[in-house]
């Protein structure tokens, strides 16, 4: 995720990542790609952190779709 704006937090930066591919290579892998984030080191194991960070890119992605990026 260098070079990418991460100052949203971890949701924004998953979401920005996906999003820089290219429109036809994001219709081919975008869904896998959401479907398959892992999470790992000290700070994903607080409570709720997984929880949270799959609410936040739900809800980025939902924006997304709507066009409201």
């Amino acid at each position: 995720m260098i070079g990418l704006d991460s100052q949203g937090g971890v949701a924004h930066a998953i979401h920005q990542s996906i999003n820089a591919m290219t429109a036809s290579r994001m219709q081919a892998v975008g869904d896998a790609l959401y479907s398959n984030i892992v999470v790992t080191g000290g700070s994903t194991r607080f409570p709720g952190f997984s929880r949270r960070l799959l609410g936040d890119v739900q809800v980025r992605l939902l924006l997304s779709i709507l066009g409201f990026r």
